[in-house]
Parts: C-alpha cells; structure tokens; sequence
C-alpha cells in the first residue's frame, strides 16, 4: 500500500499519461501557498486539454480519496469530543449477534430503535459521521430536512423551479453513452 496523505508522487505515479512529467501532484508541502485536496481536484477536472475529465478512473479514484478523507476527518472530530469515551464503552460491548440480529430486523423493516440503546447509540454515531460524505444516504436526508426547515421558515414556493445544464453533448455523459467521438475535433 502505498501512502496517499501528502504524497505528491502519488498521482503521477498512478496516471502517468495525465502527469507526462511526473510532476504536478497536490499537496506539494513545498508551495508557498497552501492548496486544499479539492481545490485542486476542481482545478485538475476543468484543465483545458480535458484530459483528467475523460479518464474516469482518475474521477473514480480522486472521488473515493476525497469521501475518505471527509470521513476520516469527521471521525477525528467526533472522536475528540468528550462525550465519545463514555459512548464508546457502550459500542465496544456490542455483540455480533446483536448486529445480526438489528440487521435483519432492519432488512424486514421491524427494527426498533428503542430495544437496544448501545445499537441506537453506533447507528447514532455512524450517521453522524455518514452525513458529511457527498453523496451518502445521510447526507441526503439532511439536505431533505435542510429544504423541510426552509419550507417551514419561508413557507412553500409559489413557483419552483429546478435548472440543470443540458447534459446531452457534454463529452462525458457521450461517453457514457456510448457514442464514439474524438474529442480533439469537437473542442479545435
């Protein structure tokens, strides 16, 4: 395994063609101007040459670096803060049989959160964590109750409405797609 926290080589090592020169890596300690991992990774994603846009590995990959990394970085909170010793004892006495059990339950739509306080306490802890992570199903539901509490302060729309850019040329969504183009003729 290979360390991706602050490894400049790490990128260009694993996509030498977007990184001819093996240069050009993030979180370079040496910069005298410090550039956050997603920061850079929107700079890499609207390059001009779209090179880092139309290999989806690199998207792939970069992504699950970025969701870890939340992660990791919300668990560090969470683990700080005093009341997590106390909750942890709780966790740590749960059984794997009672987790089996919470999941069927779960799978069956019988499960009842007020049966097991120490499960209630990790199911707790996990959607703490899991809503700061893009696109989990946490991080969802907390945008649905972020637009319920507007809708209460504001009161419902008169009109709404949703814009999103056209999706059916965008050189990605073709490829997607299966349309076979070369996109040095589209964008020269």
């Amino acid at each position: 395994p290979v360390n991706e926290y602050f490894n400049t080589g790490f990128l260009p090592g694993l996509y030498p063609t977007l990184f001819p020169y093996g240069m050009g890596g993030v979180e370079n300690q040496y910069q005298q101007v410090r550039v956050t991992y997603a920061k850079h990774l929107r700079y890499f994603l609207s390059y001009h040459a779209y090179r880092f846009e139309m290999n989806t590995a690199f998207i792939f990959i970069t992504f699950n670096i970025l969701q870890r990394r939340t992660a990791c970085a919300k668990v560090r909170i969470l683990v700080s803060r005093p009341y997590f010793t106390s909750q942890s004892g709780e966790i740590n006495q749960l059984t794997s049989a009672e987790i089996k059990l919470a999941l069927n339950q779960i799978e069956s739509s019988s499960y009842d959160y007020q049966s097991n306080p120490r499960l209630a306490t990790l199911i707790k802890q996990l959607k703490t964590v899991s809503g700061s992570v893009m696109r989990s199903n946490q991080s969802r539901s907390n945008y649905r109750v972020e637009l319920h509490s507007q809708i209460f302060f504001s009161g419902l729309p008169n009109i709404f409405i949703t814009i999103n850019p056209s999706d059916l040329h965008h050189p990605l969504a073709m490829k997607f797609a299966g349309v076979d183009l070369n996109i040095l003729i589209i964008y020269y």
